[in-house]
């Protein structure tokens, strides 16, 4: 059985965080039709939820402590993943708006 407390664990919440992040980007990018605004808006959506984790579950200023290279490294990977989605969700809708 699972517990409330695993539910607030690090790494439980990333996992949650990473598809709301992606989907977040490539819906911001499809509207404003801009594939550098989904890729902003992942990597500012995943250092926001950083902050009030580390800010609100555990003491003030532990969130430099926390932050590392590798976290770093994963979050760009996936907005990275956010801009080539949403760039070839663009390039299909063009192509498809000019074909109609």
């Amino acid at each position: 059985m699972i517990s409330w407390s695993t539910l607030f664990h690090p790494i439980a919440l990333d996992l949650l965080i990473i598809p709301v992040a992606v989907v977040l980007g490539i819906v911001l990018a499809l509207i404003t039709k801009k594939v550098l605004i989904g890729f902003l808006s992942t990597i500012f959506s995943f250092i926001l939820f950083n902050i009030w984790f580390w800010g609100y579950f555990y003491k003030s200023g532990s969130y430099g402590v926390k932050l590392s290279l590798n976290d770093m490294i994963i979050y760009f990977m996936f907005a990275g993943i956010t801009l080539i989605i949403s760039k070839a969700l663009l390039y299909r809708k063009s192509i498809k708006s000019k074909n109609s």
